[in-house]
Formats: C-alpha cells, sequence, structure tokens
C-alpha cells in the first residue's frame, strides 16, 4: 500500500470500498417468498401448489427449475416410491414455456424461454400430484413411544416441503397443509440436513399452518402431520420397491458360487494365523505394574497413542479428567422415553497446572466463551473439534515414537490384493448385468468377492510390527491397566499412601484412565464411601460412586452422537426419536438457470 493511500482520511476509504461493493451486494439472487399449498386426499394422494417469487435481481436469467423427488431412500436401502405428476406450470399468472424430464430420483421441471433472458422479480406457480405420501401408524410405531395418544392406523404425513437443495436463501416460507380430517398433531423443523431447529407451527381443525423466515442456502423446512386414519378411504400404506439388481449385489452372490466364496474368503486367514509369529518383527515386552500413565499422558494421547483413533469414550474420558482437575463440573441427564440424554457442563476454572493446546481447543468448541455447555445431539462445531485433536494427537503420538502409522499398516499388502480383487469382483458384476453366461455369476464373481472379503479380514489379522519404542509404549499402557485391573481395595490403599491424597481425589485423578479402559466400574466399587459433597468437591455431580454406571451409559451415547451427523431419512417424524430437518419424503431443490 503506497504511502498516499495510507494518508487518506477512514471516511474516503470506506465510501470507496461502498462504492465498490455496490453491485456485488445487489447481485444476488433470492426467493422473496415460498408459499406452498398442500392438500392431502381421501385417498392418500397429495395436490400441490408451490407458489416461489424469484428475485433474479440484475442476473440474465432463462428461469427456474425445480428438482421434486419421485423417491427417497429409506434406512434399510430400499425406496418409498412417490410418483409426481405435474400438472401446471405458470410465471406471473401467465403462461410460460417448460420442460419436464426424469434426472434419477427427481422429476426435473425446468422453467423459461431458453431463447430469452430476464431479470427482476417473478412469480412462478408449479402444481403437481403426489402419490402414496401417507404412512399408517403401526403396532411397532406406537411401541416406540406414544406421547400424543395416537392409534393404529392414524395415518402420518412426513414431508420436506423446503428441500435443502435450493442453491439461493429464502426470505419468507409459508405452508398449508389441509387434510380429510382433524388435525391430531403436527411438527415443523428447519435447516441443514440433520438439525432439529423448531419452526412455526398453528393447527385450525382440518388443516396446519407453518411459517418461517431467513433460511439459507442448502437449508430446508420439513412438517409432520398426523391425520386419524378413519379419515381415509382405506390403510395408507407407504408403496416400497428393493432398489434395482444393480444396487443389491448380494441378492446375486448368495444363490451361486458358495462354495467358491467361502474356500477364498477361510484360506488368507488361515495363512495368516499359520505364519503369524513370523510376521511379527518386535515382541511388546512383559509388562510391569505401574501406578500411573507413562509420561503423565492424558486419556486421549493414550487411546490415540495405541489405535490412532479417538473414540467416544476417550472424549468423556477427556472431560473427566479436565473435572478432576479442577476445569469443568460435569452432569448427565439421562433424558426418557421421548427426550435424549445430555451431558451438563460448567466450567470451573480453578485448576493450577496448564492445559494442553488440544484440551483448549475441545473446551472452545464446547463452551464457545460462556460458563455453561450442554451436548445433547448433532453438533457440527464439536465433531470438527475431535477431529482436529484426533489429528493433533496422531501427530504428537508419531513424533514421540507411540505411534507408528506404518506399523499398524503392515498388512498394506494384504490390502492392495483386496483393492486388485475389488477391482475385478465390481468389473465382473457390471460385466454380468448385460451377460447370461452363468461362469461370471457362478464361479469367477463368487471366487473374487470371496477373495475380496477373505484378504481384507486376514489383513486386520496380521500383527503389528511394533518397533521398540512402540513396544515399550504398550508395555507401560499394559502395566497400567493392569493396576487398575488388580483387587481395586489394594489400589486404593496403595495409591493413597503414595500420592498422599484423599481418597476422593485418588477416586477422581484415576477415574479417566479406568474409563478409557472399561474398568469404571470396579474402579468405582473401591470407593464405596465416597459422599455426594466430597464427589462435587472433584468436579463430579453425582450422588454416589455407584452412579457412574449411567454417567458412562448417557456420556458415551451422547458424546458419540455429538460428533456423528445422523443419516437416516423416511422414517417416522413422532416415534423413533422425533423427526428433523430433510428426514420425511420429498423436498429437493432447485435454482435458476
Amino acid at each position: 500500500m503506497s504511502r498516499a493511500l495510507r494518508a487518506l482520511p477512514a471516511a474516503v476509504l470506506t465510501a470507496i470500498a461502498v462504492v465498490a461493493m455496490a453491485p456485488a451486494a445487489h447481485a444476488e439472487e433470492r426467493i422473496r417468498q415460498f408459499a406452498v399449498e398442500a392438500t392431502v386426499n381421501p385417498d392418500g394422494m397429495m395436490q400441490v401448489v408451490e407458489r416461489i417469487t424469484y428475485d433474479f435481481d440484475f442476473e440474465q436469467r432463462h428461469g427456474i427449475y425445480r428438482l421434486i423427488p419421485v423417491w427417497d431412500e429409506l434406512s434399510d436401502g430400499s425406496r418409498w416410491m412417490h410418483p409426481v405428476s405435474v400438472q401446471d406450470v405458470t410465471m406471473d399468472n401467465g403462461s410460460v414455456p417448460y420442460e419436464i424430464s426424469e434426472s434419477g430420483a427427481y422429476l426435473e421441471v425446468k422453467v423459461g424461454d431458453p431463447d430469452a433472458t430476464i431479470t427482476g422479480i417473478h412469480e412462478y406457480v408449479i402444481s403437481y400430484s403426489v402419490e402414496g405420501v401417507m404412512r399408517g401408524l403401526t403396532a411397532e410405531d406406537l411401541a416406540a413411544g406414544n406421547p400424543y395418544g395416537f392409534s393404529v392406523g392414524d395415518a402420518e404425513l412426513y414431508w420436506d416441503f423446503i428441500g435443502d437443495g435450493w442453491d439461493v436463501w429464502m426470505a419468507d416460507v409459508f405452508v398449508r397443509v389441509t387434510g380429510p380430517g382433524a388435525v391430531l398433531a403436527a411438527q415443523c423443523i428447519r435447516g441443514s440436513y440433520g438439525q432439529t431447529n423448531p419452526c412455526q407451527d398453528r393447527i385450525q381443525n382440518d388443516s396446519v399452518q407453518f411459517a418461517t423466515s431467513g433460511l439459507a442456502s442448502y437449508e430446508g423446512m420439513t412438517g409432520v402431520v398426523m391425520f386419524p386414519g378413519t379419515a381415509f378411504s382405506g390403510p395408507q400404506v407407504r408403496r416400497v420397491e428393493a432398489a434395482p439388481l444393480s444396487e443389491r449385489p448380494g441378492d446375486v452372490f448368495v444363490p451361486y458360487g458358495l462354495a467358491a466364496l467361502l474356500a477364498l474368503l477361510v484360506l488368507p486367514s488361515l495363512v495368516v494365523l499359520v505364519f503369524r509369529r513370523r510376521l511379527q518383527r518386535v515382541p511388546v515386552p512383559s509388562a510391569v505394574v505401574r501406578f500411573g500413565p507413562p509420561d503423565n499422558l492424558r486419556p486421549a494421547e493414550i487411546a490415540v497413542g495405541l489405535d490412532g483413533q479417538l473414540p467416544a469414550r476417550a472424549v468423556l474420558a477427556t472431560l473427566l479428567d479436565l473435572a478432576a482437575r479442577k476445569y469443568i463440573t460435569i452432569s448427565s441427564d439421562d433424558g426418557g422415553i421421548f427426550r435424549p440424554g445430555r451431558i451438563d457442563l460448567a466450567w470451573w476454572g480453578a485448576g493450577t497446572d496448564a492445559t494442553r493446546p488440544w484440551e483448549q481447543k475441545m473446551l472452545g468448541a464446547v463452551f464457545e466463551g460462556r460458563d455453561r455447555a450442554t451436548l445433547q445431539g448433532y453438533d457440527p462445531e464439536f465433531a470438527k473439534a475431535v477431529v482436529g485433536v484426533q489429528a493433533d494427537l496422531r501427530r504428537e503420538a508419531i513424533l514421540a515414537d507411540r505411534f507408528d502409522a506404518e506399523a499398524k499398516a503392515v498388512g498394506g499388502r494384504f490390502t492392495k490384493v483386496a483393492v486388485l480383487f475389488l477391482v475385478a469382483t465390481v468389473v465382473l458384476f457390471f460385466a454380468g448385468l448385460w451377460s447370461e453366461n452363468i461362469i461370471v455369476f457362478a464361479g469367477l464373481l463368487p471366487a473374487c468377492a470371496g477373495a475380496t472379503v477373505g484378504l481384507y479380514v486376514a489383513r486386520f489379522l496380521v500383527p503389528d510390527r511394533e518397533t521398540v519404542a512402540t513396544a515399550k509404549f504398550e508395555a507401560e499402557i499394559e502395566g497400567f491397566e493392569r493396576f487398575l485391573d488388580t483387587d481395586p481395595g489394594a489400589a486404593r490403599r496403595d495409591l493413597v499412601q503414595r500420592l498422599g491424597l484423599p481418597a476422593y481425589a485418588v477416586y477422581a485423578t484415576m477415574l479417566p484412565y479406568a474409563v478409557l479402559f472399561d474398568l469404571e466400574e470396579s474402579w468405582s466399587g473401591a470407593f464405596p464411601d465416597l459422599t455426594e459433597e466430597q464427589l462435587h468437591m472433584s468436579g463430579l455431580y453425582l450422588a454416589n460412586t455407584w452412579m457412574i454406571h449411567n454417567l458412562m451409559s448417557t456420556g458415551t451415547s451422547t458424546i458419540s452422537t455429538a460428533f456423528t451427523a445422523p443419516r437416516a431419512s423416511g422414517g417416522s417424524g413422532f416415534s423413533g426419536g422425533g423427526g428433523f430437518s430433510g428426514g420425511g419424503g420429498g423436498g429437493g431443490g432447485g435454482g435458476s438457470w
């Protein structure tokens, strides 16, 4: 930057920036309003009218396109079929050219004149019908939870009225659903796929209104509506079809070539077992009992040092370790039948030893600058932090010779050969789809498939070729684990004497490591006399040490959920844990062209 430019007054610079940015700020496509009128008929068909007020701004476009799903994949891989029939498309209350084509799971409606362009605000109305949108509740559904008092046969509409495939943001969204009978219950959910953010819903007799505003690109709105089964002309059963044969290789493998498959499935593993001792490099030395972790390692550092991974149990052990060191307090709520459990954390900040950089990263993602935090459901920021911490600890473990990535991947040769057989399996499979040659399906294909699986299994049976350093580390960890797994009463006495700490401090200090090694119940059994007040002094809000079982059950599942994104679709929105954005049928997306 020149000296003269630095001398310009701030106001002048601001004005220049505003003028320079003005065209970019205005050139932004958006949907000003997306209004949906959906009417469910007694036969289960749904009539849909979408009124889309699209603002092209100054962009030269031909029109918009709309992708409407005609089937959704269910959690078991089958397909929920709901055919779509487009009846009418208009623009600004007049006729407009449009084309309809099939594109995989979608019906694409391309609206506009390819020989002309438009700008500004235009209103598009797309009218279509959808078959098979309703699903009757079964006794199995109600057994999983029935807080609304539904009956078997009541019909549920679980639908993505605004799909998360739109690449523009939406200012206002409105949906009205009208059915053949009084609405029994309704729920509105918005956000990106998997989120459970609520939006407005209002029930009025046989209709319900959903509304929200400010949907970002690739965010959607899902509605769940329940109608009485008696309002329909018959039982509402989804039309579900199996995926095409090309997506069901199991149905081809099982009837043919079973002998060849089993032979090559078992042979590689037998070879590994016979030559296992020759494949091993440095044996792990005998473990000597030790009363603490090597090099004052934290639970997460031990977990990654052993396997290169940071599982949910290790993350929970980390939180317990931070509580024992007086940085946080931790408590859990088991939840109930209709709500998931959660972990409640509070910042204590009384710790005297320094936190490590990776611990600071995890704490920052959990608390986000607040004094209190709750882990419940999927948390993308927390998930991102866990992945980052795992990568950091893996690098540290490699530099410290605790983890040898090459030694852990000693079965790479098996993997490479397995990949070759996998490629051959895929090629033979697709070749066999257009061939009636029984040799392909009955001989070569099962043999290649069996060899692929057999080699992958054998790869995991190959012993780790430990280095001297990694073998020493594993022996030290085994010695520490052996101490925690000995008579807990003796372990307690030894540690109290060695560390000079009160019993509750000894319990809290070693509990995270016991959790890491799945020994928390035996370790807690050595401290039955700790009071609730003493546990609170250790950052654990438990009534007694026997409650550690509840904390572990809730904690591991909650943390696993927190960094694992949900990927299911088409189930029930009222049972089985509730609905989420993008979890229903329909949806899709669109944009301009």
